[in-house]
């Protein structure tokens, strides 16, 4: 039996041969490894800053996550909604900026990534600051078929 042209190097990044020229993508997705750093060297982040800013977090409080991204000056997203929430109204009370906070529940990571990049594209930078968006209003609407017309 041939082997799978399938290679797993990272849970989430795979490389198949004759599928986007075998380079690497986002599993479940068409969405190229390299696209996604080209896109952030693009916003003037250095090769160091990129991994320092996707260095796995764990340990750090969700007051701290957020202060990161604020001092970034980048939006957080979620799926720790009930947390998040309260953590914006609170600084919101204190009058404290953010640069949004995208909330979704669980869903597939394709799913997740057609929700980032819709809102991403109908959501200016300044309708999200200071904001909880909710990705679920985002999900890609599908038209409803009458069952009654013929």
């Amino acid at each position: 039996m041939p082997r799978s042209a399938l290679k797993v190097r990272h849970p989430h990044i795979v490389s198949r041969k004759g599928y986007c020229g075998g380079s690497p993508v986002i599993a479940g997705t068409k969405f190229p490894v390299r696209s996604s750093v080209n896109y952030v060297l693009r916003q003037g982040m250095t090769p160091e800053e990129l991994v320092a800013e996707f260095h796995p977090r764990g340990g750090l409080s969700d007051p701290e996550q957020l202060a990161f991204a604020v001092k970034q000056r980048r939006a957080f997203l979620t799926h720790n909604i009930r947390d998040f929430v309260l953590l914006e109204r609170e600084y919101r009370a204190q009058g404290q900026t953010h640069y949004g906070i995208l909330v979704c529940d669980q869903v597939p990571f394709r799913e997740l990534l057609r929700r980032t990049l819709r809102c991403l594209d109908r959501k200016s930078e300044a309708a999200i600051r200071n904001q909880v968006v909710w990705l679920q209003d985002f999900k890609e609407q599908v038209p409803r078929r009458d069952h009654r017309a013929k």
